[in-house]
Formats: structure tokens, C-alpha cells, sequence
């Protein structure tokens, strides 16, 4: 085997090497960019559904005391997952036999904004218990996605008198 030969069959086999890196590298590559795209698809599916899920109920506690003048209202704090205070604004009521029917006006004033809505419930003066449904009608900061969401109160308060406490949870419900 002459020179020239013996550099031609080097320089094939150095040619097949470097065709085996490349394709080996090709490979490689496509590896990768396949996983990625994988990747990417799945985290869509996942992010899709995720915002899919219905949002839960923020439940919180609340207490309040009756301020009779200058208008009747409630002022008091809601803890839980909002924190933050809460007046309650009466509007005139209706009292067919031992319970009262009532409208008002509340508003949840937190460090991150505020929540405003209405609702209409009924309290028993035999049992001192309440109950209320509403919505929200305006939001501000963090809770501005709360508009239009229902609103549950429940809870009971003591014995009619000079000072009135009231104590129960106030829930709002996406949807």
C-alpha cells in the first residue's frame, strides 16, 4: 500500500467518524428539541386545566357591634382568608311577625383593596340568628375578580339591648 492510498483510507475513515459525530450529534438534537416540544405540550395541558378548575369559596369568620346613631350600622373585622374590617350599612327593614327582614350594604376594607355588595336576609328575634345572600358589586387591588360573585352570611348575635355583638362567617363564591 502506497502513501496515497494509505492517506485516502485515512481520511475515509476519519470522514466516517466525523459523519458518525454529526449524526450522532443530529440525533442528539433531535432528542432534545422532541422532549421540548413534549414538554411545552404537556405544560399547556396542564396550565389549561388548571385554570379550568372552578375557583373555592372564600370563607371567612366575622364580628361586628351595633352602632345605632347616626344611622343604624354594623362595624367589626373579617378574618380568614380576607382580613380586613367590615361596616354594614342597614337599609330600612320590614318585620312580619318575629323576624325581620333586611337589606344592607357591606363593605370589607383590606390592606390589598376593598369589597363592596349588597344583600337582603332575615333575622329572628326569637332566636337571634341571621342569614343573608348577595353579591359583590365592586372590587378594588386584589379582589378586584370578586365582582359579581354570590355572598352568604349566617350567624347569630346577642340579645337586643344598648350594645349589640354580632358573630358568624361571611362566604363568596365565584360563579
Amino acid at each position: 500500500m502506497n502513501r496515497l492510498e494509505a492517506g485516502n483510507r485515512l481520511s475515509v475513515i476519519e470522514r466516517m467518524k466525523e459523519t458518525g459525530l454529526k449524526e450522532e450529534g443530529m440525533r442528539m438534537r433531535t432528542r432534545t428539541v422532541t422532549t421540548l416540544v413534549l414538554a411545552l405540550f404537556l405544560g399547556s395541558i396542564l396550565v389549561a386545566s388548571a385554570s379550568a378548575q372552578p375557583k373555592k369559596p372564600l370563607r371567612c369568620e366575622l364580628t361586628m357591634e351595633v352602632f345605632w346613631l347616626p344611622e343604624l350600622h354594623w362595624e367589626g373585622t373579617v378574618t380568614g382568608y380576607i382580613e380586613g374590617t367590615i361596616t354594614v350599612t342597614e337599609l330600612p327593614p320590614s318585620f312580619p311577625g318575629k323576624t325581620e327582614h333586611f337589606s344592607e350594604i357591606f363593605e370589607i376594607v383590606t390592606a390589598n383593596g376593598l369589597i363592596r355588595g349588597v344583600d337582603e336576609g332575615v333575622w329572628n328575634m326569637k332566636t337571634y340568628k341571621w342569614r343573608a345572600n348577595g353579591k359583590v358589586t365592586e372590587a378594588t387591588g386584589i379582589w378586584a375578580d370578586l365582582v359579581g360573585c354570590r355572598v352568604h352570611e349566617m350567624g347569630t348575635t346577642s340579645p337586643l339591648g344598648a350594645e349589640v355583638t354580632a358573630w358568624g362567617t361571611i362566604t363568596i363564591m365565584h360563579g
